[in-house]
């Protein structure tokens, strides 16, 4: 196997298209292998892009219908890479601190004591082991006349 060394020289954008002009890859002297070489490339780099793309849809979780504030709420989510960590974060403001946090957590799903006051907006982050963050949609905590877990 031979291996071919070139030496890069960088060309302003007017050499750069002389140069494409002149070596024309539809050009008569063009064999078959050179011809497809190109799509190949292309098409490989392609797929593993998509590839990439779609790992990075993973991992998800589910926006809870209802909250009601201290009454036990069941969270659900999917994730690829295990285990995840859950919080709680203001309302779609997905750079706001915790609020609270539910901590790592190794199933696809746990229940939490809504103890944060009735009436704030809320958002679910989890984020796996590969660093990957995902949100809930923004939920607003419904009250109650229970307030004994609150902030506990």
């Amino acid at each position: 196997m031979r291996t071919r060394h070139q030496e890069l020289e960088l060309v302003s954008p007017e050499g750069f298209i002389e140069l494409a002009n002149t070596r024309n890859i539809l050009s008569p002297s063009t064999t078959k292998r050179q011809l497809f070489k190109f799509p190949m490339i292309f098409l490989t780099s392609f797929l593993a892009f998509i590839a990439v793309v779609l790992a990075q849809g993973d991992p998800s979780i589910n926006t809870p219908s209802s909250l009601v504030q201290c009454q036990p709420a069941q969270l659900t989510w999917n994730a690829s890479n295990t285990p995840v960590y859950i919080s709680i974060i203001p309302g779609g403001n997905a750079s706001a601190p915790a609020l609270m946090d539910l901590g790592r957590q190794s199933g696809t799903s746990t229940t939490w004591n809504v103890n944060i006051t009735g009436g704030t907006s809320i958002t679910f982050r989890i984020v796996d082991t590969l660093g990957v963050n995902a949100y809930s949609a923004p939920v607003t905590i419904q009250s109650s006349s229970n307030s004994s877990c609150i902030h506990k």
